[in-house]
């Protein structure tokens, strides 16, 4: 296992040193993309060999692809129960009919590999749309294009750097749903195209009950209308890394908690139990980390511009989630929906090498800790 942790660790940081190497290299597109499908295929092969026995979730997930078939999910196959259905082996419906049609062709370590690379490039396209949104360039083939030989593997490497070590390799339902659900709002903010968007988005809620929350996200893009000044981040950057470090969410959570129990009862979601019922009011250093770091990435790249303003607003409910959620347990999955938005904000740079870019680059592995002691730091 050791062998392991550090060969991803050594991976990560290997992405770090090539995006500050290569940024102002002036690769073209076709390049670029055949960098980034290395690196997705180097990641997704490092997870295929990830020890099975050794850690809960893959243990987990070897169980449920041993014992799933097609016909012991035809008892759960009406549409109603598709959603938030968690009976099987704790996990969704929707994710256990695409283990139970894979199992057919390919063993589970391929099927681990296949996973891991579906999620990586659909975040990687999700991620490089919403950036170009909130820059507005997305409708300008010449910028787009710069943007994207410029700026893609940055987009992995934040990605990576932050949550993608995480979903790409231990909690891989709800990183295949975080990268389907970013795809139906990427589509829905650059083409217009509700039907597509609305596909992706039910596509992810069924994989995993999480992507229902996508909802919320919509609503902050789509009603989101006042632009956000640099003071007024700079303000909840700070407050919240102050109100966590104070403790402030041991008062306010439990009210927020009956509230939310009662609207999962009263539509018979039996996901999110596992938030609900470990309410511990511990705060870990990890989560204030996080905080800490996620508030001075988005102070250091956030421009007042009216789209960039919208994806600023969905960084701060999650910053804010975070914040006042503390006490629940794994509330980071939750937050990490909303905090995702921050890496197109980081990677928004166009042009120029100003000194707030250039201490994004070199600082970029801090926010590798805490996710590497929530991953790896019980298992080594």
């Amino acid at each position: 296992m050791f062998f392991y942790v550090f060969t991803y660790i050594i991976y990560v940081l290997i992405c770090c040193g090539f995006s500050i190497v290569t940024k102002n290299v002036n690769f073209s597109k076709y390049q670029i993309l055949i960098f980034l499908l290395l690196l997705l295929i180097i990641n997704s092969t490092i997870v295929s060999f990830r020890p099975i026995f050794e850690t809960a979730d893959t243990s987990i997930y070897y169980d449920a692809w041993e014992h799933v078939s097609l016909s012991k999910l035809k008892t759960k196959s009406k549409i109603f129960m598709l959603f938030g259905n968690r009976e099987l082996y704790s996990m969704e419906i929707g994710f256990l009919y695409v283990m139970a049609c894979l199992k057919k062709l390919i063993t589970f370590r391929v099927f681990l590999w296949l996973i891991s690379f579906v999620t990586s490039c659909l975040t990687c396209y999700s991620m490089t749309l919403i950036a170009a949104y909130g820059l507005k360039i997305y409708k300008n083939k010449t910028e787009f294009s710069y943007f994207l030989r410029h700026k893609l593997i940055y987009i992995w490497t934040v990605y990576l750097v932050f949550v993608g070590v995480l979903y790409t390799s231990v909690a891989i339902r709800s990183g295949l749903s975080i990268a389907l659900c970013c795809c139906g709002i990427s589509i829905i903010l650059t083409e217009r195209n509700i039907l597509k968007s609305i596909f992706f988005l039910i596509l992810g809620t069924l994989i995993h009950t999480s992507g229902i929350l996508f909802i919320i996200i919509w609503i902050l893009l789509r009603f989101g209308k006042k632009s956000i000044g640099q003071f007024t981040i700079y303000f909840f950057c700070f407050i919240f890394s102050v109100i966590y470090f104070l403790k402030i969410s041991k008062f306010t959570v439990k009210s927020l908690v009956v509230l939310f129990d009662e609207i999962r009862n009263l539509f018979g979601i039996s996901g999110f139990s596992s938030y609900l019922n470990n309410v511990k009011f511990q705060f870990q250093l990890r989560e204030g980390y996080v905080i800490f770091f996620i508030g001075v990435f988005l102070a250091l790249n956030y421009k007042n511009l009216y789209n960039m303003s919208k994806l600023a607003l969905v960084t701060i409910f999650g910053l804010a989630l975070a914040t006042f959620g503390a006490p629940i347990h794994a509330i980071s999955r939750v937050t990490d929906l909303f905090m995702i938005f921050v890496i197109p904000i980081i990677c928004s740079e166009l042009k120029g090498n100003n000194w707030k870019n250039s201490i994004s680059y070199i600082s970029l592995p801090l926010l590798l800790y805490p996710q590497i002691i929530l991953c790896f730091a019980r298992i080594v």
